[in-house]
């Protein structure tokens, strides 16, 4: 490889040894999350995430043997309760049940059993939502 190919147009080395990065600052994604509703009309949120170099994906929605919950926070916000799945599809192969509460104005999923809040209008690169780890502060 020629010394002028090592660089972009603007001058800025092109890093071709990072697995994240393809030389035109677009780095692979590492999670994804999309709102939508399913085919009995009920909304649901389905997100993915890696975590430790495996895929983990999270689907959430309302739980179809009890119906729409809704609970009132300490503020008095409201919150729908819903079902949340967790699939570690490599190392364990197994899916874990959980209780998520679902914001409907911004359409955010919060799972305080493990702390991950699921986003579907985050617009982070190029509009795409997100799953992310919450503080425990």
């Amino acid at each position: 490889m020629a010394y002028k190919d090592r660089f972009n147009k603007q001058g800025h080395y092109k890093k071709y040894d990072d697995p994240y990065n393809d030389g035109r600052n677009n780095p692979k994604r590492r999670n994804g999350c999309k709102f939508g509703y399913n085919k009995n009309d009920h909304p649901y949120v389905s997100g993915w995430k890696i975590i430790n170099k495996e895929l983990v994906s999270f689907y959430c929605s309302v739980n179809p043997n009890v119906g729409v919950e809704i609970v009132e926070n300490a503020q008095g916000k409201e919150y729908q309760k819903w079902l949340c799945t967790v699939s570690y599809p490599k190392s364990a192969k197994r899916d874990e049940l959980f209780t998520g509460f679902f914001d409907p104005d911004t359409k955010k999923v919060t799972i305080p059993d493990i702390n991950i809040m699921l986003h579907p209008n985050a617009r982070v690169r190029s509009g795409r939502g997100g799953v992310w780890f919450m503080n425990n502060n």
